[in-house]
C-alpha cells in the first residue's frame, strides 16, 4: 500500500545526497576510474574503525549517503563551514565512474558524517575500494552542530535496494535504462517527521547530477523511500521524461501521485441485478472489484486508473466494463467505460461526471472506486490495480493485488 510522504524533502535530498550531508557543491568534472561496489554494511565498518583513530571523539555517526556516477567528479575547494565553527582539515574529494550494477545497493563512493559527544565537531570520512579517508573535520569553540545519531541497527543498503525493485516505478526504471547514476541516502530519525522516523531514499537519474546545465537537458529519475527500520517500501516514483536543469522536479508540479493518493482493501462481488454501467457504475451480473480510496490530496482530472496481469502487461475485458467513483450515497460521480476486448485502462480522464462534478472536484475518501471487470470470473488470476497521475501529478503508485 503506498503511503503518504512528504514528497519536497524527500525529492531534496534525493539527488543531491553528497550537499544534503555537508560534503561540497557539485561543480567541477574530474578523472577517474571505475570503483568497485560495496553496501553500506560494508563500508560502515571500515568508515568506524577509520573514525576511531581520529582525535577529538569518540565519534557517533549521523549521516550516510552512497553514490555511483556515471562520470568522474572531483573538488578541491575548501567548503564553507557552519556559522560559529572553522575548518580544521580538507583533503578535497574525489568520486570515480561507475559502470557496475546501480541498483544492488552496491555503491562505488560511501559517505559518513560523524559528530562528536558535544556535538562540536564534525568528521566527514569517504570509503572507497574499502579504503576510508578523511575528507574534511570541523569544530571549534563556539561550533554548535546537531548531535543527531543513527541507530545501532538498520536494514543495510543491499536490503533497501532489493525492496526498492519490487516498485514498478523503480523496476521499470532499472529496465529501461542499463546505466544511470544512483544515490542512497540514510536518513536519520526525525528528519521526515514521526510518521517516517527513519529511512533510505533511493535515487536513480540519468542526468548529469554533477553539472546538470553541461549534461543532457532531459533525463528519466526514479525513487524510492524504504523504512529502515523494517526494510518495508512505503513510496515511489518514476518520471521517464525530467528536465535535467532542474534536479529537484519529479513531474511538471514535483508532486508523485503516489505521495497525494492511496487505495487499498479491494473486494470481489458481482454487479447487482438491474444495474447498469451508467446508473450504477457496473452492468447487472458483471464481476466488479470495489476498491476503498484511503488517502486522497487530488481531484478527479489528477488520476488515470489501470488493471494489469500477473505479466505486467494490460488487462484485456471480454465483454464491456470499465472505471467508476461511486460517491457515499451510491451515486455515480464518475466514469470511463471500456468496450469488449478492449485494455482496461484510461487512456484519458473520465468520460462521464455526475451532477455537480468535474475534473476540478476533489476526490475524497467518502468515494470508492468500483472497477466492471465483464463477465469473465477474475478471482485468483493475479491481477493488480495501479493509479496513474496526470495533469499536475506525476508517477503510479504501488500496484494493488485484486483477489
Amino acid at each position: 500500500m503506498v503511503q503518504v510522504v512528504v514528497v519536497v524533502v524527500v525529492v531534496a535530498v534525493v539527488l543531491l545526497a553528497l550537499v544534503l550531508i555537508g560534503i561540497i557543491p557539485l561543480s567541477t568534472n574530474g578523472n577517474g576510474t571505475t570503483a568497485a561496489g560495496q553496501s553500506s554494511s560494508d563500508a560502515l565498518p571500515t568508515a568506524n574503525a577509520f573514525a576511531s583513530g581520529i582525535s577529538g571523539g569518540p565519534w557517533y555517526p549521523s549521516e550516510v549517503a552512497g553514490i555511483d556516477l556515471t562520470t568522474s567528479y572531483s573538488n578541491t575547494t575548501t567548503p564553507t563551514p557552519p556559522s560559529g565553527c572553522t575548518v580544521q582539515s580538507f583533503s578535497g574529494i574525489s568520486v570515480p565512474a561507475f559502470d557496475g550494477n546501480y541498483s544492488n545497493g552496491k555503491l562505488a563512493t560511501w559517505a559518513v558524517v560523524y559528530t562528536n559527544a558535544g556535538g562540536t565537531a564534525e568528521l566527514l570520512v569517504l570509503v572507497q575500494n574499502g579504503q576510508a579517508k578523511e575528507v574534511e573535520l570541523i569544530g571549534g569553540a563556539t561550533c554548535s552542530l546537531s548531535a543527531t545519531r543513527l541507530p545501532g541497527t538498520f536494514v543495510n543498503s543491499a536490503d533497501a535496494a532489493a525492496a526498492a525493485l519490487t516498485s514498478s516505478n523503480v523496476s521499470s526504471f532499472v529496465r529501461n535504462h542499463t546505466s544511470a547514476s544512483a544515490e542512497f541516502v540514510l536518513l536519520p530519525p526525525g528528519e521526515l517527521g514521526s510518521r517516517f522516523s527513519f529511512a533510505w531514499i533511493i535515487g536513480y537519474s540519468t542526468c548529469d547530477l554533477e553539472n546538470p546545465s553541461a549534461g543532457p537537458s532531459q533525463g528519466s529519475l526514479a525513487y524510492a523511500l524504504v523504512n529502515a527500520t523494517t526494510g518495508a517500501l512505503t513510496a515511489s516514483a518514476y518520471e521517464a521524461a525530467q528536465n535535467c536543469t532542474h534536479p529537484l522536479s519529479v513531474g511538471p508540479s514535483s508532486t508523485p501521485i503516489g505521495s497525494a493518493f492511496a487505495a487499498g482493501n479491494p473486494i470481489i462481488s458481482t454487479c447487482a441485478a438491474g444495474s447498469t454501467f451508467v446508473a450504477n457504475g457496473c452492468t447487472a451480473g458483471d464481476f466488479t472489484y470495489t476498491v476503498m480510496i484511503e488517502a486522497s490530496a487530488v481531484t478527479y482530472g489528477s488520476v488515470l486508473f489501470e488493471v494489469r496481469t500477473s505479466t505486467g502487461n494490460i488487462y484485456t475485458l471480454s465483454g464491456p466494463g470499465g472505471f467508476s467513483v461511486v460517491g457515499i450515497t451510491g451515486t455515480v460521480e464518475a466514469s470511463y467505460a471500456v468496450g469488449s476486448s478492449s485494455l482496461l485502462v484510461m487512456m484519458t480522464g473520465f468520460t462521464y461526471f455526475g451532477s455537480g462534478v468535474s475534473p476540478s472536484t476533489p476526490l475524497t475518501n467518502l468515494d470508492t472506486i468500483v472497477i466492471d471487470m465483464g463477465t469473465v470470473n477474475p478471482v485468483g488470476t493475479g491481477l493488480t490495480f495501479t493509479v496513474l497521475g496526470t495533469g499536475s501529478y506525476s508517477g503510479s503508485t504501488e500496484p494493488l493485488t485484486l483477489p
